[in-house]
């Protein structure tokens, strides 16, 4: 029996593609946008299917697949060290600063 196949948007190094190779899937695309995240993917998962682009750029033919599966770019949901600084000072009713 073929295992299912696959597509990995977003692709980042491959965290979501390892999860679904576990489950038995086959990664048949990967585009990724950053070089050094795609060049991650590519070692952990092999170059045939890996896609460094623009994913609004991605012009090759889409496979048929079983499962197209993408995740968010995790920076763009990080608290930033400003914002974690002012919480606790809005809950503490004082600076996370020390004084000198």
């Amino acid at each position: 029996m073929a295992r299912p196949t696959m597509i990995d948007l977003f692709a980042g190094c491959g965290g979501m593609t390892a999860g679904f190779v576990s489950a038995g899937f086959n990664p048949v695309a990967a585009v990724e946008y950053d070089l050094s995240a795609a060049a991650t993917y590519a070692a952990n998962f092999g170059e045939d299917h890996v896609y460094w682009c623009d994913i609004a750029d991605w012009r090759n033919e889409i496979p048929e697949v079983d499962v197209v599966i993408g995740g968010p770019r995790a920076r763009d949901f990080r608290i930033s060290e400003h914002a974690i600084r002012t919480i606790h000072a809005t809950r503490f009713g004082r600076s996370t600063c020390a004084s000198s």
